[in-house]
């Protein structure tokens, strides 16, 4: 059986790990998987980029146009949208290679259009890792206008536009949603809701992303190897972006301190800022740590990691850190119901009660030794048993095969 994967990049922004690391699976269970990317950082077996320096500078080119066109026709000038205005040399190439299945992920920056995303010739699948297929031009929507088309309002809307294109040109796709929070919001959505959905999260090599020594680990990564609980948040300029909710982990710290409650903080994904942080107790900034090995060594030696989102579908972060031993502090938001099972590997708050999510925290760190080797082993678990390699390439194998119609 032969896929192709389609994703924008080969290694950069979350989608881009999430296809990656499904190609590598699939390509372990037998499966012939090429990625196909606009941007190739990566010398792989079976990653395929756009080659010649011309097409490169044309997808440059359109995906700048496409940010200025966006800004100029979005009501709040918005950045983090996409329309998909031009048409990409990438659909004839898909049509036209031996691939049996063509599987999407994140193809905005101007990857395919709508329109070449309904005129592909195959059976398709699409990985949905944010909202944008679902909704207007934006990838996350706060609030619920994407279930009516935005049809509210007589001006002129970006998202109106967008949508209507989606819903001319789209039908037939086989939708996979990492988290039932996704897969819910597919159902919920005129576009989707009458097309074919399964929930299938993202793999993660679990033999790769393991526990660690924790002393060993910090010693690594130049951290003081003491008794005082390390809580770590990987930022990936989280701090720029509301729906990471920053300003829910500082208020939810500055609480735990107040409590008493003695930590020190390990933040990843962005370097010392001159003025310190802001932080209330000491912090350790590693930096932005391109080498999984050395991120595996961040979780390892923290005691959890807090993914304070507002609004998220199955962060790679979790996934990660579940296969790091990590427990998880987060609120019950988006997809992270699917990631942590309240008690045992991670706990979960009301959605922005930083008083109650500050006193979880708290009862964590407080723990004996024996109930943290226990949480510990339950989120090791959990990576095992749900996101591991072999689990996900074969329900994705099912998949592709009952598209396919093909026996064994």
């Amino acid at each position: 059986m032969i896929v192709d994967l389609v994703n924008y990049s080969d290694s950069r922004g979350g989608a881009a790990r999430a296809a990656l690391r499904l190609h590598r699976a699939l390509l372990k269970s037998a499966t012939k998987s090429r990625l196909r990317v606009v941007e190739q950082q990566l010398d792989e077996a079976g990653i395929q980029g756009v080659t010649s320096s011309f097409s490169r500078a044309t997808f440059r080119a359109k995906a700048k146009a496409g940010r200025v066109l966006v800004r100029a026709l979005s009501s709040k000038g918005d950045d983090s949208a996409s329309a998909a205005f031009f048409r990409s040399p990438l659909l004839r190439q898909l049509n036209r290679s031996d691939a049996e299945i063509v599987h999407l992920h994140w193809v905005n920056a101007e990857t395919l259009s709508i329109e070449d995303i309904g005129k592909i010739q195959k059976p398709v699948v699409w990985t949905m890792h944010d909202m944008w297929a679902i909704a207007g031009a934006r990838h996350y929507e706060e609030g619920t206008r994407w279930k009516n088309g935005y049809s509210d309002g007589s001006r002129f809307s970006l998202d109106r536009w967008v949508w209507g294109r989606k819903a001319r040109n789209w039908g037939g796709i086989q939708v996979v949603a990492p988290s039932n929070w996704l897969a819910e919001m597919v159902r919920d959505s005129p576009l989707f809701g009458d097309l074919p959905v399964c929930v299938i999260p993202n793999a993660i090599d679990t033999n790769t992303w393991r526990p660690h020594c924790k002393v060993e680990a910090k010693k690594t990564l130049g951290i003081p190897s003491h008794d005082i609980p390390l809580i770590s948040f990987v930022a990936m300029k989280g701090k720029h972006n509301r729906l990471k909710g920053s300003d829910l982990l500082g208020e939810t710290l500055r609480i735990l301190y107040q409590m008493g409650q003695e930590f020190e903080l390990l933040v990843v994904g962005e370097s010392r800022p001159a003025s310190g942080g802001g932080w209330p107790v000491t912090a350790h900034y590693p930096g932005f740590l391109k080498d999984d090995e050395l991120l595996n060594l961040a979780y390892s030696a923290s005691d959890l990691l807090m993914i304070p989102s507002r609004q998220d579908n199955l962060p790679n972060t979790g996934v990660e850190a579940l296969a790091s031993g990590t427990p998880i502090a987060c609120f019950d938001i988006g997809g992270m119901s699917d990631l942590v099972d309240d008690g045992r590997s991670g706990c979960i708050a009301k959605p922005f009660d930083c008083n109650e999510l500050a006193s979880k925290v708290r009862a964590m760190l407080e723990a004996g030794s024996g109930r943290k080797k226990q949480m510990a082993f339950a989120a090791r678990s959990e990576a095992e048993n749900r996101f591991s390699e072999p689990i996900v390439s074969a329900a994705h194998n099912d998949l592709y095969r009952s598209l396919l119609r093909k026996p064994d």
